[in-house]
């Protein structure tokens, strides 16, 4: 059931259980015998020193991080035998130089370092050195996660899906080059992609999903193709034609006249942004819209009247806010998390008692709040408590 540093796995044993090696750390090397056929869940997770496991004929399935965050796993070699493995068996392994699939698996094959499915043409696994094929259709969830050596990578025009948390966490990766072809971008494809400076967004793209492009801190210029029919772009604005919401921004967005909506998550984790004018165009701002960003100033329109769950969570530069009387909703802690020991937010309202829409935990105990009557404007238009 549990293995250390120093085991030799004896032949007969069919099955490395899970957790068996979980955690084993100082774990370099491990042989697997002929008779093991399968791995399970987190077999051998964490091992932080491992650059070498041999995997026998015979393994016929890897299990849910089995081998996660082993970053010194430098070459890996699936064997014929192997006809499924978890998405997220080698998850965090950044360390990854070569994948090879040995000839004769009727379920994979590799090139360019990229572990591919042979009848979807589905890229389930690559890693630092991978260069992906024109012949693949789909990007697989996790198949780059955590790939934090990653730096550059283009996505051919046969590319049409980019999957959940493709290249989620690779924190290095500079350049992703989207060519057009693709279609579907899922949920945090790119999320936590820090050093990404810049986006294009091809014509062929029908779909973003959720926090697709989240906490790209570094996220400078945002375009879109001018002959995307579903989406366009202005002032490094990502916006949806259809209902002119803004889907994504970052930290040189400038808010066009036009945008209805801040979306959800629209600048999730834009740790850059500091300020934000909306216009009077903008009726609504989604949920986690700035959760997490750097934001220090905000001026909320009148027109706004609809503010999202977590809306401005976490945003521990945002000292004040003034919240118009127009504002009917306010969702769960959207003006939460404010993380200074020494002192609390200021929120101003304009409203003489909190409206019965907004939730009974819009804030929390670090926000100081003042309605009608007890603040005012200075000559500069500055709110402050009478």
């Amino acid at each position: 059931m549990f293995g250390c540093c120093t085991s030799t796995i004896p032949d007969g044993v069919a099955v490395i259980g899970e957790n068996a090696f979980n955690g084993c750390k100082n774990l370099e090397f491990i042989r697997l015998p002929d008779s093991v056929a399968h791995i399970e869940k987190s077999a051998f997770s964490e091992c932080t020193s491992l650059k070498s496991i041999t995997l026998p004929d015979g393994v016929v399935d890897i299990g849910d991080f089995a081998s996660c965050n082993c970053s010194n796993l430098a070459d890996l070699m699936i064997p014929a035998s192997v006809i499924s493995f978890s998405n997220t068996a080698f998850y965090k392994c950044q360390g990854l130089e070569s994948i090879c699939v040995a000839p004769g698996n009727s379920i994979y094959y590799s090139e360019c370092n990229c572990c591919i499915e042979i009848k979807t043409r589905r890229l389930v696994l690559g890693c630092q050195n991978s260069t992906i094929p024109d012949s693949i259709v789909n990007i697989g969830a996790d198949a780059f996660g955590g790939c934090t050596r990653l730096r550059e990578i283009t996505i051919p025009d046969s590319v049409k899906v980019i999957g959940y948390e493709a290249f989620c966490g690779c924190n290095n990766l500079i350049s992703a080059i989207i060519s057009d072809g693709v279609e579907r971008i899922c949920k945090k494809s790119f999320m936590n992609c820090s050093s990404m400076k810049e986006l294009h967004i091809p014509a062929s793209v029908s779909e973003v999903e959720d926090f697709a492009f989240s906490s790209c801190s570094s996220m400078k210029s945002i375009t879109v193709a001018a002959d995307n029919k579903v989406y366009r772009s202005e002032d490094n604005c990502f916006i949806r034609r259809k209902d002119n919401v803004l889907v994504l921004g970052c930290m040189k967005s400038i808010i066009p006249d036009g945008v209805t909506e801040i979306g959800d998550d629209a600048f999730y984790g834009c740790s850059a942004l500091t300020d934000v004018y909306l216009p009077e165009s903008v009726t609504k701002i989604g949920d986690s819209a700035f959760d997490g960003s750097g934001l220090a100033n905000v001026t909320i329109s009148e027109s706004v009247n609809y503010i999202g769950a977590y809306a401005f969570h976490q945003c521990n530069d945002l000292t004040s806010v003034v919240i118009p009387n127009n504002v009917k909703y306010i969702g769960e802690l959207a003006f939460s998390g404010f993380d200074y020991a020494s002192e609390k937010r200021d929120i101003f309202c304009e409203a003489s008692k909190k409206p019965g829409r907004w939730h009974r935990e819009w804030t929390d105990d670090d926000s100081n709040i003042y309605w009608k009557g007890e603040w005012d404007y200075d000559e500069n238009g500055n709110p402050f408590v009478q």
